[in-house]
């Protein structure tokens, strides 16, 4: 691989280093490295559309790929976390994508710090005990207990 050369993070083709997208996938090759402001515009007009899910799956994709363990990038990880904290505080119907957020969450800081605060367990149970979602109280202490089993290899 040359200076001129960069490989791609998704399909793992080299690319010319300087490419916004893949020739071969189609895909942002250095997603975790940078960010397209427009994106918030376009999650702005499909929330204004009523495609709330729509709006959180492309938030929730860059928050993933700026979290991705090869190429974290801290502040547009927690940037993209606010936007969808805010997304679900305007539109709480998007309760079970935000447990999903929050179950994601919890394993990222598992894996990053070995252990999930106490502040974010009780944020997290706080969120859904004021959606009234016992169901989804109880799936989050069952998650939590399988990550810390898995953690400390009982799993």
């Amino acid at each position: 691989m040359s200076k001129e050369e960069a490989q791609c993070i998704f399909c793992e083709e080299l690319i010319p280093a300087d490419s916004e997208e893949c020739p071969h996938c189609d895909k942002k090759p250095f997603s975790g490295m940078y960010f397209d402001p427009e994106t918030y515009k376009v999650v702005e007009q499909l929330e204004k559309d009523g495609e709330l899910e729509k709006a959180w799956e492309i938030l929730h994709e860059e928050w993933m790929q700026h979290g991705d363990v090869d190429y974290y990038d801290d502040e547009m990880y927690f940037e993209l976390l606010e936007k969808m904290h805010e997304l679900y505080e305007r539109n709480p119907s998007l309760i079970r994508q935000r447990v999903d957020l929050i179950k994601d969450y919890w394993r990222n800081a598992v894996y990053y710090a070995y252990v999930v605060h106490k502040n974010d367990i009780e944020e997290g149970l706080e969120i859904v005990r004021k959606a009234n979602r016992k169901d989804l109280e109880k799936e989050l202490i069952e998650y939590l207990n399988e990550l810390h089993g898995v953690r400390y290899g009982l799993g």
